[in-house]
């Protein structure tokens, strides 16, 4: 897992802050910006319009208010979405509901390779194999009457999370245990399908 830097982390929250800035923006005057088909919104530098109407210090108060909705969060929150806290179960889950519940990309180091996600939900895997449960239900109730029948290995099931990689373009089903590193962060998607969190 890569180890953060304080001023790699300040770069990433300045960025964001300004991303913040930029939407505002946007949504004080949405007629002045108009992306042309194709055109990704996150990737392209915005200019505030000349003759837009906004009062001085309206992004520094939306900054602050950030800032302010940042530190109301509980300890429990900060720590789990803390990029330099520790990886475990509890806190991959969290951080992949809490990006999922707030519409967010998260960036996932899986198998070596980094990843953009969107995440969608949590499944149990083998839940949709009925036959295979069917199967060994009926071989353990004949194996309680018949000591000699052959009893299959019982299904097994895995909790999975299923989200829209963005590198391969489509949906995945990943391991928690494999999941390397795991931050989310500010890119709002609009969910393919209903996301199940």
């Amino acid at each position: 897992m890569p180890r953060w830097t304080p001023s790699f982390l300040q770069k990433i929250k300045d960025e964001a802050l300004g991303r913040i800035e930029k939407r505002v923006r946007q949504e004080l005057a949405p007629e002045t910006y108009a992306p042309e088909l194709g055109q990704s919104q996150w990737n392209q530098e915005l200019e505030a319009p000349e003759d837009e109407e906004v009062s001085e210090g309206f992004a520094d108060r939306i900054k602050n208010r950030v800032r302010d909705k940042l530190r109301t969060m509980g300890p429990v929150q900060r720590r789990l979405l803390d990029p330099n806290a520790p990886l475990d179960m509890p806190t991959i889950k969290y951080r992949i509901q809490y990006a999922a519940q707030n519409k967010l990309m998260i960036l996932m180091s899986y198998n070596g390779q980094w990843r953009q996600v969107e995440p969608y939900s949590y499944r149990m895997s083998g839940t949709a194999d009925p036959v295979s449960q069917a199967a060994y239900d009926a071989a353990v109730a004949k194996a309680r009457s018949d000591p000699s029948t052959h009893v299959p290995p019982k299904p097994k099931r895995e909790e999975r999370f299923y989200g829209y990689c963005r590198i391969h373009n489509k949906i995945h089903s990943f391991k928690p245990n494999k999941i390397e590193g795991l931050l989310v962060t500010d890119i709002a998607y609009s969910p393919r399908w209903p996301v199940e969190f």
